[in-house]
């Protein structure tokens, strides 16, 4: 019964996660984009992105806040000895939910260690990430009111702008909701592995529904390979595994790049304008050395990953650029993007399947544009 009571609840959060999707809004961010451009604005993008960020902050923002200010009395003497074990576990204490391998695991006190030697070993300088963060929403609402002010800009266009902000920020917070749900999921997952001696793994590929059906009804698990996929088609789903999911895979993901004035190039649009060279570092959502590649990320190279998530917050303070296959203007690789000033291209749609660790690219993010300048392969 609690196992029916979490999913259906998840499912409710998630259902809400994803009516804010970047996808979904691509109408009105186009009608918005139209809106500025007919005022003959000088920079209808610039404009665009700074009118259509919320000055809400988020649970998420606050946790970065209290982090860097954490890492910083560190670094500068204030914390030392049990204070500094002390604020780490205060530190697990309100955050362990927030994030985690999307619900596998949380945000546990050793995580938290590893993560501040981390951060003292790169020697990292947060001063001005946390003044940024601590004028947020004063610089964010300035911005917003000059741009009205400047542009004259029509209250409905206003009123457009404010819906996807808000979309922007409500997408954030369900986003930590919904990930703290899957936590409970998982406990209970863990749980009833245990009583009905069950594999813990082979449990998890299957859905919550076909575990009850299958537990009331005393019919047998059978082994499921991890390859899955989920489709929707005329409002109806349909869940595929194993050898069918790989070929459904491989017709859906056939990535291109395209070439322009002799150059190997994607595109994308512009979260946060910018231009930075430097090396791929691509965060594969599942490999096995995902988390050390987060925990490790060199200071200066470049991010690429499907779509950053809050448990890429690390590897993101350390990127000089951000690079994603999806997004849109209310997506947390933009969000954060601007919140760290960092030139970030989404909705590439096939970096991740292109670019390659070592590889050195240019991220144009001022005309939305990665080059690839050199591959890693052709390095030696």
């Amino acid at each position: 019964e609690e196992l029916s009571k979490t999913s259906h609840l998840l499912r409710e959060t998630f259902a809400l996660f994803n009516l804010t999707n970047p996808q979904f809004l691509k109408k009105i961010e186009l009608e918005i984009l139209d809106e500025l451009k007919s005022l003959n604005t000088e920079n209808p993008d610039e404009v665009f992105r700074d009118l259509c960020v919320s000055e809400k902050v988020s649970v998420l923002q606050q946790e970065q806040l209290d982090w860097m200010n954490l890492v910083m009395s560190v670094k500068n003497g204030v914390l030392s000895g049990a204070l500094i074990s002390e604020s780490l576990k205060k530190h697990q204490s309100n955050y362990q939910m927030l994030v985690g391998d999307e619900g596998n695991q949380q945000w546990d006190y050793e995580y938290f260690k590893n993560l501040l030697q981390q951060d003292l070993l790169r020697d990292v300088e947060y001063r001005d990430e946390i003044e940024l963060l601590s004028v947020y929403s004063e610089n964010v609402i300035k911005e917003r009111e000059s741009h009205i002010e400047q542009h004259k800009i029509a209250e409905d266009t206003i009123a457009k702008t404010i819906i996807l902000a808000e979309l922007g920020h409500t997408r954030l917070e369900l986003r930590s909701s919904w990930t703290a749900l899957f936590h409970i999921l998982r406990r209970q997952l863990q749980k009833i592995s245990e009583i009905v001696e069950i594999d813990y793994e082979m449990l998890v590929n299957y859905t919550v529904d076909e575990i009850i059906h299958n537990l009331n009804n005393e019919i047998e698990f059978k082994k499921r390979d991890s390859d899955f996929s989920l489709t929707l088609e005329l409002e109806n789903w349909e869940i595929k595994f194993d050898s069918e999911a790989t070929k459904l895979d491989s017709i859906v993901n056939q990535a291109t790049t395209s070439i322009v004035n002799g150059e190997q190039v994607l595109t994308g649009s512009t979260a946060f304008p910018g231009i930075v060279q430097g090396k791929v570092v691509v965060l594969d959502w599942g490999a096995e050395d995902f988390n050390d590649k987060i925990n490790n990320f060199p200071v200066g190279d470049i991010l690429v990953a499907g779509q950053t998530r809050p448990m890429l917050m690390s590897a993101i303070r350390a990127a000089s650029a951000i690079v994603t296959d999806e997004g849109g203007i209310t997506s947390h690789a933009a969000i954060v993007a601007r919140e760290f000033r960092k030139p970030c291209i989404i909705g590439t749609k096939y970096a991740t399947e292109i670019l390659k660790d070592g590889d050195m690219i240019e991220v144009d993010a001022n005309n939305g544009v990665v080059r690839i300048l050199k591959s890693d392969s052709n390095s030696a």
